[in-house]
C-alpha cells in the first residue's frame, strides 16, 4: 500500500522560523546586506573573465598539447567555480537586489 508523503510549510515549523529571525538578526546587528558585496561582484568578473579567456586561447591559438590539456583543467576548475559560486548566489537571489540580475546570472548555469 503506498503511504503518502507530506511535509509542514517551512513557514510552520518552529526552527525555520527562529533560524531566519536569527539571520535577520545577525545582518541587521552587523550592519551588513543580504545582498552581494564588492568582493562578490570581483568574484562574478574574475571567474567569467577567466573561464572566456581560457576558452578564447583554445579555440584562437594553437598552444602545445601540454598547455592545451592545462588550459582544458583550468577551463574545467573555473566552469564548477561560475557553478558553485556565481549560479548558485544568483539563483538565491543573494547576488543583487535586481531580481532580473539574479535570474540571468542563475542561467550560467548552463554554461
Amino acid at each position: 500500500m503506498p503511504v503518502k508523503l507530506s511535509f509542514p510549510k517551512a513557514g510552520e515549523q518552529d526552527f525555520y522560523t527562529t533560524l531566519n529571525k536569527k539571520v535577520d538578526e545577525f545582518f541587521t546587528s552587523a550592519s551588513l546586506s543580504k545582498k552581494a558585496n564588492g568582493l562578490m561582484f570581483f568574484k562574478v568578473f574574475f571567474y567569467s573573465g577567466i573561464y572566456i579567456a581560457t576558452y578564447l586561447i583554445l579555440i584562437t591559438a594553437n598552444p602545445p598539447l601540454i598547455l592545451q590539456f592545462v588550459l582544458w583543467i583550468v577551463l574545467g576548475l573555473f566552469t564548477a567555480f561560475i557553478g558553485l559560486n556565481i549560479s548558485h548566489d544568483a539563483v538565491h537571489g543573494s547576488l543583487s537586489s535586481n531580481k532580473s540580475v539574479n535570474k540571468v546570472l542563475g542561467y550560467s548555469f548552463n554554461v
